[in-house]
């Protein structure tokens, strides 16, 4: 018995190690150019206005082992140099943190060990809150509204709500079209009452303009200042109401 539980559990490790992304490192000009997958991101922080830049590659595929890009190969930012990083967990990566006003257009540019340019895009789309009530009160369910554009394609929008001991609550809307976000009375259980703060966040996810047959993603993200709000709590004998009102 013991034994077949020893192999179980050893199949499930193995499963496990499989389906996750290398951490190895390898020279980029070790490989074929053509093998390389490609995987950008950018977010943008307005509360602290800093834009994080963060280029990864890898050869294979999406969980392959990471690539050091080795000269003449390079990737900028906006016309930035992006330094190589390494980490225990993700291997070789690109970052670049820039404080500035929101940048509205973005351009990574990957130069492999071919001397092959490719360039990839793309915008980002701010997310606001919109105007709120004063106050919310956890024991109802509430409508949320944003300012800016509606859920667009492969896009998702977020908003997160913290009360005053950190602890938060966060719902998603994905659905194409969408301006608002739907809160149950259950979402917000976890509540205390008191002030809070409140922020939206704007996710889009795309495949690659140019990239290597292998294809390649990228990932944008918004965040919101966030605002001040008060959470009122429910008493000890108050049942909570759900959308429906019963």
């Amino acid at each position: 018995m013991k034994r077949s539980l020893f192999f179980i559990l050893l199949s499930f490790v193995a499963l496990f190690f499989i389906g996750c992304p290398s951490n190895e490192i390898a020279p980029s000009d070790k490989v074929d150019q053509s093998e390389i997958y490609q995987f950008y991101s950018v977010e943008y922080d307005a509360s602290e206005k800093v834009l994080t830049a963060f280029a990864q590659f890898r050869f294979g595929g999406a969980n392959g082992t990471t690539l050091s890009l080795t000269a003449p190969s390079e990737v900028d930012f906006n016309d930035i140099k992006m330094p190589l990083e390494q980490g225990l967990l993700r291997g070789a990566f690109y970052e670049l943190q820039i404080r500035e006003q929101f940048p509205e257009t973005f351009l990574f540019r990957f130069t492999d060990s071919d001397e092959k340019v490719f360039e990839n895009t793309g915008i980002i789309i701010p997310v606001l809150p919109g105007e709120q009530p004063e106050a919310i009160n956890t024991a109802y369910g509430i409508s949320i509204e944003w300012q800016g554009a509606p859920v667009g394609d492969n896009e998702e929008i977020s908003v997160n709500l913290m009360d005053h001991t950190g602890t938060s609550v966060k719902k998603t809307v994905s659905v194409k079209g969408a301006t608002a976000i739907e809160l149950a009375a259950g979402d917000m259980k976890s509540l205390v009452s008191g002030h809070g703060e409140m922020f939206f966040q704007r996710a889009l996810s795309l495949h690659l303009e140019e990239a290597t047959p292998l294809g390649g993603q990228l990932s944008v993200l918004y965040k919101s200042a966030s605002v001040g709000i008060e959470l009122l709590g429910r008493s000890s004998s108050e049942e909570v109401v759900d959308d429906n009102g019963s």
